[in-house]
């Protein structure tokens, strides 16, 4: 079913004969589908639910692209436009970015430094092009004013100190592509959740997803290489180094929430919902576990 539906948006739309359009990894977000076309080049098509948010998304990709980032772009259809309205969904076509997931079939106790060094360099590079371009960019992109209040946070947190711009806000192990050798990154991808947020929750995100696993525990060298290359792009003042445990508490407790209301909602994905749930409860205790040497960690790259 669609298939075809995607397949007629695609032809009637763009002009793209598709061969094959396969659902991407499912999650919690909007549906997301791999289109290969007769052709054999390939794409992303994503379905929104809401017409700002297909579009403030799509116009955050183009000018991350534009600033040589590596994140894929809008294709425009054959009206030039960047989304396309499908019955009650919005529509856009991105391009398809090479490289491999840091994902979980290869998963190991820990990431290599080089990996580590270089995500640290393209996430501070990023944050510093929309932190140098907040303004000029936020009212441009009109980014999702529903997800720009601010984030709850502990009150002990110093919050006029905490630097905020547009933020990817889900840097996550399916979410960065890799160079063949897994030793450099490719490019990052999804920014669905993106909002107008703190640096230190962004790095939280990143630091939770990617270095904090329930099966391997936490990757503290990992950490290091990425907080000492990060500082070394992108200084970061002790406010903001001392906010980002709180914040990875934070991510794991919201990531609770989360699924406790989609599984009251959406049985059909009680598996995927339940999976994710036991993971942010054991990395909440592992956190809790190893507090002070994580804390210690993180405060020493001032």
């Amino acid at each position: 079913m669609i298939d075809s539906y995607a397949s007629s948006l695609l032809s009637d739309r763009y002009g793209l004969a598709s061969k094959l359009i396969k659902p991407a990894t499912v999650g919690l977000g909007e549906s997301t589908f791999i289109v290969i076309s007769e052709s054999d080049t390939s794409s992303v098509l994503k379905y929104y639910n809401i017409y700002t948010r297909a579009e403030s998304i799509a116009k955050l990709h183009n000018y991350l692209a534009e600033q040589g980032a590596p994140v894929p772009h809008v294709i425009l259809n054959r009206e030039g436009d960047l989304v396309c309205k499908q019955g009650k969904k919005y529509a856009v076509l991105y391009t398809f970015c090479k490289g491999v997931a840091i994902g979980w079939t290869e998963i190991s106790s820990k990431l290599s430094p080089e990996l580590s060094r270089d995500l640290a360099r393209i996430t501070s590079n990023l944050h510093a092009v929309l932190l140098k371009d907040s303004e000029s960019v936020n009212p441009h992109i009109n980014i999702l004013e529903y997800k720009s209040s601010d984030l709850a946070i502990s009150s002990t947190l110093n919050k006029t100190k905490l630097r905020r711009s547009i933020i990817h806000g889900d840097i996550t192990r399916e979410n960065v592509l890799l160079t063949t050798d897994r030793n450099a990154v490719n490019a990052i991808i999804d920014f669905d959740d993106a909002k107008y947020g703190y640096l230190a929750y962004d790095i939280a995100v990143l630091l939770t997803q990617i270095y904090v696993t329930k099966t391997w525990g936490i990757d503290m060298h990992g950490i290091a290489d990425f907080m000492s290359a990060y500082s070394s792009e992108l200084p970061l003042n002790k406010e903001e180094l001392e906010s980002i445990y709180t914040f990875m508490v934070q991510k794991n407790n919201e990531l609770i929430t989360e699924c406790n209301q989609k599984l009251a909602e959406h049985i059909e994905n009680q598996e995927t919902l339940l999976s994710i749930h036991d993971s942010a409860s054991q990395k909440l205790k592992l956190l809790e576990l190893h507090q002070s040497e994580l804390q210690t960690i993180l405060n020493g790259h001032e």
